[in-house]
């Protein structure tokens, strides 16, 4: 249904309100730019606060809103500024818990056009750990959740899209990097990047592992040769040797060690 027409979805939206049971959505894709504003131009009649209340509801536990922020003719001023308005209602107002953006360089038949810029925003966490999958991981994901093809059929059905692609659209610009930490100056990783000459540092040499001084059987430890003031980033001079698991990765290797474990232990019986 057109969300701009007449008894299309906006209204739809707005009537679940008044129902006993509200029917949710996965995915609720806005095909409409910069919804947070131009559907409420074209329809002056929905009242505002009620369909964006509706359209959370609608979403069910784990569900996803996309929508498009961006033109191909936009002022890069323009989207940045709908970029900090739209982080902002997400975050603060509609109360979705991760919000993502990422730059569709495809979407437009001239070179010269702007990157499409669009917004996903979630209802819960999980979604990150599809969205900071790793390619090998992403790509298993694709393969799990698509239908196979015919055996006549032999037209690959994705032609254009694997696991490295998708985590090219993970990346986001530096521009809109910048423009979050503009907005979000109390973030965290906003103020370590922002403050990081004047951050106290401690490398790694600073640290070594030896017997505890505790008592005789406390073991073994890491321990500092010096005071770490509090905000200190600790080790960074070899922070790209670190070996990152992500999430996935770590309930796989669990899944099969306790798989291991309990062949193992059938084994000896």
């Amino acid at each position: 249904e057109d969300l701009e027409g007449g008894g299309g979805v906006g209204e739809l939206f707005v009537e679940y309100l008044d129902e006993e049971e509200v029917e949710e959505y996965d995915v609720i894709l806005f095909d409409t730019f910069d919804p947070l504003t131009h559907v409420f131009e074209e329809n002056e009649d929905i009242d505002e606060d009620a369909f964006w209340e509706a359209v959370y509801l609608s979403l069910s536990a784990d569900g996803i809103l996309i929508m498009q922020l961006s033109k191909e003719s936009m002022e890069q001023s323009s989207i940045l500024s709908s970029f900090g308005h739209v982080l902002d209602f997400m975050e603060n107002r509609l109360n979705m818990k991760k919000v993502h953006f990422y730059e569709e360089p495809h979407a437009t038949a001239n070179p010269k056009d702007n990157n499409l810029l669009y917004l996903i925003s979630c209802k819960s966490e999980k979604c990150n750990i599809n969205w900071h999958a790793t390619p090998s991981e992403f790509e298993y994901f694709l393969h799990e959740r698509t239908y196979r093809m015919r055996p006549n059929v032999t037209t690959p059905l994705f032609t254009y899209y694997d696991g490295a692609t998708a985590q090219h659209y993970r990346m986001p610009h530096k521009r809109y990097e910048n423009l979050y930490c503009a907005t979000m100056t109390e973030a965290y990783e906003c103020t370590l990047m922002r403050d990081y000459k004047t951050t106290p540092k401690i490398d790694a040499t600073q640290f070594q592992v030896s017997q505890s001084a505790i008592g005789e059987r406390a073991g073994r430890g890491v321990f500092t040769k010096v005071d770490v003031t509090k905000g200190s980033v600790i080790g960074r001079e070899a922070a790209h040797l670190a070996i990152h698991f992500s999430a996935v990765t770590h309930e796989i290797l669990y899944f099969l060690y306790m798989e291991y474990d309990g062949m193992e232990t059938k084994a000896l019986r």
